[in-house]
């Protein structure tokens, strides 16, 4: 077990999972949320109770801010999901506007300006489709992450199966002396 634990096999194994489980099962991901989230919140309003209960108001800001965590943590799989198509939506708006006032200028010759024009277009485009579908990009971005996942799982299992495979350009060097033979400067 150990062995296992030590090599790469236990990476590997781990990226795999992961990526299984954020590719296909986002549900688990969630409900785990929810629990910790719903664990960390009840243990901080009974807390807050007791706190009142016993009239000791010392630490109650801790206590609000335990609650506001559970209800974040609680909240994150969904901010997460709509959030990154959101922020990548308003990127691409932001650098596509910024290459067609760049393009509208004269900063360049003509080649530059219609190159410019064409990719800010684009980016602005693909920037409100990108926002005005943030939970099918979301969606589409989970399943990417756990796929990429996967394959990295797989490379390392790949490569902890085949070792020798990296090291097929690797020259040992006895001596750091170089001969002054004229028939090898040819």
């Amino acid at each position: 077990m150990l062995k296992f634990i030590s090599s790469g096999y236990s990476k590997a194994t781990l990226l795999i999972v992961s990526g299984i489980i954020i590719a296909f099962f986002p549900g688990i991901i969630s409900g785990a949320a929810s629990i910790i989230g719903g664990i960390v919140l009840v243990v901080s309003i009974v807390s807050l109770v007791m706190k009142f209960m016993s009239g000791g108001a010392f630490s109650i800001g801790g206590n609000i801010v335990g609650i506001l965590v559970g209800i974040a943590v609680m909240l994150l799989p969904s901010l997460i999901q709509n959030g990154i198509p959101i922020a990548v939506g308003l990127f691409l708006i932001v650098t596509g506007t910024e290459r067609i006032v760049r393009a509208v200028k004269n900063s360049g010759g003509r080649n530059y300006k219609i190159i410019n024009g064409i990719f800010g277009g684009v980016a602005l485009i693909l920037g409100i489709f990108v926002m005005s579908r943030s939970n099918g990009i979301g969606n589409l971005l989970r399943i990417l992450t756990g796929i990429a996942l996967i394959a990295i799982g797989a490379l390392n299992v790949w490569s902890e199966r085949n070792p020798s495979a990296s090291d097929d350009g690797i020259i040992d060097v006895d001596s750091y002396s170089v001969s002054d033979d004229k028939k090898f400067l040819k």
